[in-house]
């Protein structure tokens, strides 16, 4: 499979998710040396999230994908760092994404705002370790902390099923 675009806009129609600016040069080889792809945009939005500019690098092996270089990507005035970003059995009914990072402080009122929710003071971080995307649901394996109201919240053994639908189930 090899794809290359320039500068294509992609959205939703559930308003979801959409890419703006997206330019692209991916091969995906069913083979053991590793095939060589990139991937930038200029804009994305998740939800009512926006996000900056993003630019990174991949490598990919039979059905499998890993990020080996990821700019920083602005989340509305923090800032979205990716230590680990991988998919694994791409194209099949086992696909998965496996992803470490850390979300670097946000403040409560924008996202908040963002979200249409009352507006809330303070500021917002998160470490995410371990998170796992597999069937329409997400595991965590490790903590999410989120730093916010000048204390911290530790969020253990989250579950999300049905994450694509109108109602997840969180638990």
């Amino acid at each position: 499979f090899v794809l290359g675009m320039e500068n294509v806009y992609i959205d939703d129609r559930q308003d979801r998710y959409s890419l703006s600016g997206v330019s692209a040069s991916i091969s995906f080889m069913d083979q053991a040396a590793p095939a060589e792809s990139r991937l930038q945009w200029e804009g994305m939005s998740l939800y009512r999230l926006d996000f900056g500019p993003g630019n990174i690098r991949l490598e990919s092996s039979g059905r499998d994908i890993r990020v080996v270089a990821w700019q920083d990507v602005g989340v509305l005035d923090g800032t979205l760092q990716i230590n680990n970003l991988s998919l694994k059995n791409v194209g099949s009914a086992d696909f998965e994404v496996l992803l470490d990072g850390v979300l670097t402080p946000v403040s409560m009122q924008a996202f908040t705002q963002a979200m249409d929710w009352p507006l809330f003071s303070g500021k917002l971080s998160s470490v995410i370790s371990g998170l796992k995307y597999s069937h329409n649901r997400i595991d965590m394996d490790g903590d999410i902390q989120v730093r916010v109201f000048n204390g911290e919240v530790i969020l253990r053994g989250l579950r999300v099923w049905d994450v694509f639908s109108n109602y997840s189930t969180l638990a």
